[in-house]
This record gives structure tokens, sequence and C-alpha cells, in this order.
């Protein structure tokens, strides 16, 4: 077993390509092997709740302020976690 940490997608792709990775089932792979953390600042909390709730419903997730879940505070930052096919399906 190898754990991997990567800088860019080329790196992916190479491992993929000397493992004999299908060039369409690599395309679809590349993206979940992606993952970036997105900051927000200063969200409403009622959107803030609303995308945390899409991002759990994709498999991601969303921190935000504990106060945020209950209306306490009216604003919070958010930090998104989830890989480019996750954030991608949020946008679409």
């Amino acid at each position: 077993m190898r754990i991997f940490r990567f800088s860019c997608s080329e790196e992916v792709k190479k491992i993929m390509r000397e493992i004999g990775v299908d060039p369409y089932g690599a395309k679809i792979m590349l993206a979940k092997a992606a993952t970036f953390l997105i900051r927000l600042n200063s969200v409403n909390n009622i959107a803030a709740n609303i995308l945390k709730q899409e991002m759990l419903s994709l498999g991601a997730e969303a921190a935000i302020a504990r106060g945020a879940l209950t209306g306490k505070i009216k604003k919070t930052d958010i930090l998104l976690i989830g890989q480019l096919s996750q954030f991608t399906a949020l946008v679409n």
C-alpha cells in the first residue's frame, strides 16, 4: 500500500496510465481524485444551511458555525469540503 499526496492532476493521470486504466474511465475518475477546500465568508445562516444540505446530499461536507444551524447567529463562514465531481454537481 502506498499513500499519495498529489499537487496536480497530471500525477494522477500518470499513475492511471501506468495501471492501464481505460482513458474514458480515467477521465471520469480524475474528478473524483481531486479534493478541494473552499471557504466562504459571512454567508446568511439560511443560505448556509441550504448549502450544507446540498453538499451533504452529494456526499460532500460543509462546516458552518453551530449557531447558524439554530438561527442563533445570522451570518457564518463556511468551509466546503468535496471532490471536484461533487462541486461540479453542486453548480449544475
